[in-house]
């Protein structure tokens, strides 16, 4: 969403640059029309982060590596993120003056990366990566019935 949004301004802001005083008047109402597309990617985008935060809550729930704090924190956050975007659409809850929980997402998404790397390396530590497997038995070398 970033590399869009920075890519209408930077694209609009140089055509604006680069025009008379009639031609920037026009320039000014694609750039609002295109915001309005803007807009709307955004708004489906922040719906599926937030499905996707809720589900990984849910399926995190019971776990034995990531439990309840990572559950039901994915899922309160995931539920108030999808409630505010709901309410403000198509503006951004941050635009419509309430509480951007982006950045709460954001963290959360980061902390739950952090122990999925902390849960891998267990399970690496727990096999001997370094050793090469044993080669294949040679035929008829197998145990005898």
């Amino acid at each position: 969403m970033v590399i869009v949004q920075g890519t209408v301004m930077a694209w609009m802001g140089a055509r604006f640059v680069n025009s008379n005083e009639t031609e920037q008047k026009l320039v000014v109402t694609m750039y609002r029309s295109l915001r309005s597309i803007d807009l709307g990617l955004d708004l489906v985008w922040n719906v599926f982060i937030c499905i996707s935060l809720i589900l990984f809550g849910i399926s995190m729930l019971r776990s034995r590596h990531f439990g309840p704090v990572f559950g039901m924190a994915g899922i309160v956050i995931g539920i108030a993120l999808l409630t505010l975007n709901i309410i403000t659409a198509p503006n951004p809850p941050g635009s419509a003056g309430l509480v951007d929980l982006g950045p709460f997402a954001g963290l959360w998404f980061m902390v739950v990366s952090i122990q999925m790397l902390r849960v891998a390396k267990c399970f690496i530590g727990n096999r001997v990566v370094d050793k090469p497997a044993s080669p294949p038995a040679p035929p008829g070398a197998g145990p005898r019935s």
